[in-house]
């Protein structure tokens, strides 16, 4: 098991991805497990809202995931870098 699998919620699970994104050059099963809980539009949410306050992580995403997410979410999670990244 996970460590996703094992979180109590969301915000959990958004930290645990959060983590891997900006640590990991490789994704796993693990990483999808953070999306997988019946919360992932939830978990999308708080990595959104964290990337439009974190540099490391908007850099990050823009390096290894630019298409995270659904293609909405995706929209909404490259603007946060953007505004991010213009601060």
């Amino acid at each position: 098991m996970s460590m996703a699998t094992n979180a109590k919620n969301a915000r959990q699970r958004a930290s645990i991805a959060i983590n891997m994104i900006k640590k990991q050059n490789n994704f796993y099963r693990a990483f999808d497990d953070c999306f997988e809980m019946n919360d992932g539009d939830e978990v999308m949410k708080y990595i959104i809202e964290k990337t439009r306050k974190d540099r490391i992580l908007a850099i990050a995403i823009k390096i290894k995931m630019s298409k995270l997410g659904t293609p909405e979410a995706n929209v909404r999670l490259h603007e946060a870098i953007d505004q991010c990244l213009s601060q």
